[in-house]
C-alpha cells in the first residue's frame, strides 16, 4: 500500500534529472560569451583569397642592352650608358682603360659584360620598384598601427624603406598563443608569413665564435686594440627581435587591396588570440 505523498522511483529520477538539466542550462547561459572562432585555421573564411603574381624584372630594355653588348667590337668593358658606375665599383675602383692610380676604395666584383648590360637596364626600373614597395609597406604599417600586441615595422620620417620584406613584432604577453601558432594562423588566412629571420645574431655564427679568420688569430686583439670577446657578447634587443618578429613577403606586384586584406588578417588573428 502506497503512503500518502509518496513518489515513485521513476518520478523521482525524472524530477531530479529536470532540476539538474535546468541547472546546467542556467550555468551555461551565465558563462561569459565566447564567439565561435572565425579563423581560417579553424574552418573560417580566409582574409586573403588571392596571391599576387611574382614580379618580372626583365624584358625588352634588358634585351636591347644585351644586343648592344653583343654587337660592340670589344668585350673588355661594355660601352653602353650607365656602365661607368659598374666599372668604377666593380673592379677595385680602377679604370683599366685609362690606367693611373686608385682614387677611391671599391669592391672587386669583376662584373661580366652580360651582367653589366642587364644591370644597366635594371637601374631604370629601380625607382619604380622602391617607390612601390615603400608605398605598400607604409600602407600596411598605417593599417596595423595601434593594434594591441603588435609592433609594426618602424621607419624614421627622414628615411625611405624599400622593404626587402615586412617585419612586425608581437608582444608574447598580449596573446593566448605563441609566435608559432600566430604565424600558423596568419598562413591559414592566406598571408605569406614566417617566424623570425636568421637563426642567431651574426656574432653567434661559428666564424666569430671560433675566430675563423686570419688563420684563427686576431691581430687587433693580440695587439691590445680591442677587448671584444664574441663568446660573451650580448645583444638582447637583436635576440628579442629574432624571437618575436613575424616576417611577411612584400613586393611591387602587390596591390593596395591585397595589403588591406593582409592587414585584415593580422587584425583577425590578433583579436582572436588576444589575452
Amino acid at each position: 500500500m502506497s503512503q500518502p505523498h509518496s513518489v515513485s522511483r521513476r518520478d523521482f529520477l525524472a524530477a531530479s534529472s529536470g532540476v539538474l538539466l535546468a541547472g546546467v542550462v542556467d550555468a551555461a547561459e551565465n558563462q561569459p560569451h565566447r564567439a565561435k572562432s572565425e579563423l581560417a585555421l579553424h574552418g573560417g573564411e580566409k582574409a586573403v583569397k588571392a596571391t599576387p603574381q611574382l614580379p618580372v624584372r626583365w624584358g625588352d630594355p634588358e634585351r636591347e642592352r644585351l644586343n648592344a653588348m653583343l654587337a660592340q667590337d670589344s668585350l673588355f668593358y661594355w660601352k653602353g650608358p650607365q656602365t661607368s658606375l659598374f666599372i668604377e665599383f666593380g673592379d677595385k675602383g680602377f679604370d683599366r682603360l685609362k690606367g693611373g692610380l686608385w682614387e677611391s676604395f671599391a669592391t672587386n666584383y669583376r662584373m661580366s659584360e652580360p651582367q653589366a648590360a642587364v644591370a644597366a637596364a635594371q637601374l631604370n626600373r629601380l625607382e619604380g620598384i622602391i617607390s612601390s614597395r615603400a608605398k605598400l609597406g607604409n600602407a600596411l604599417t598605417k593599417q596595423i598601427s595601434g593594434l594591441r600586441g603588435v609592433r609594426p615595422h618602424e621607419v624614421h620620417p627622414q628615411d625611405r624603406c624599400g622593404y626587402w620584406f615586412y617585419m612586425f613584432r608581437i608582444d608574447p604577453g598580449a596573446f593566448r598563443c605563441d609566435r608559432a601558432e600566430f604565424v600558423k594562423a596568419l598562413a591559414a588566412e592566406g598571408v605569406p608569413a614566417s617566424a623570425g629571420y636568421i637563426p642567431v645574431p651574426l656574432h653567434q655564427n661559428p666564424v666569430f665564435q671560433k675566430h675563423g679568420f686570419f688563420a684563427g688569430r686576431w691581430p687587433i686583439k693580440e695587439l691590445g686594440l680591442t677587448a671584444m670577446d664574441y663568446s660573451r657578447h650580448q645583444t638582447p634587443e637583436v635576440e628579442a627581435i629574432l624571437q618575436t618578429g613575424v616576417r611577411l613577403t612584400l613586393h611591387e606586384r602587390m596591390t593596395d587591396d591585397y595589403i588591406s586584406n593582409v592587414a585584415e588578417a593580422i587584425h583577425k588573428v590578433a583579436k582572436h588570440y588576444a589575452a
